[in-house]
């Protein structure tokens, strides 16, 4: 995405007032790009104003895996054997 393509998106997102939301083929989007869409897709389940959404996202494994990192291996959540 661009940056005007992000801001879109955000936008798009957050005004959405759909209750159910799914994304398909994460993998497919430019690889620098996974990470703003989940934080994006986290912002739209976490608005304090907004009611009930479930989201759904379909993808490769290693489309998810810095996400991840990012914000839950401190946790202890993310481990590798």
């Amino acid at each position: 995405l661009t940056p005007q393509g992000r801001q879109q998106f955000l936008a798009r997102v957050l005004q959405s007032t759909a209750s159910f939301v799914v994304v398909d083929s994460l993998d497919e989007i430019h690889p620098r790009d996974y990470v703003f869409v989940l934080q994006t897709l986290e912002k739209l389940v976490r608005v304090p104003t907004r009611r009930f959404a479930q989201v759904v996202v379909f993808g490769r494994p290693f489309s998810f895996v810095d996400y991840w990192h990012q914000f839950y291996s401190h946790s202890g959540l993310l481990q590798y054997h």
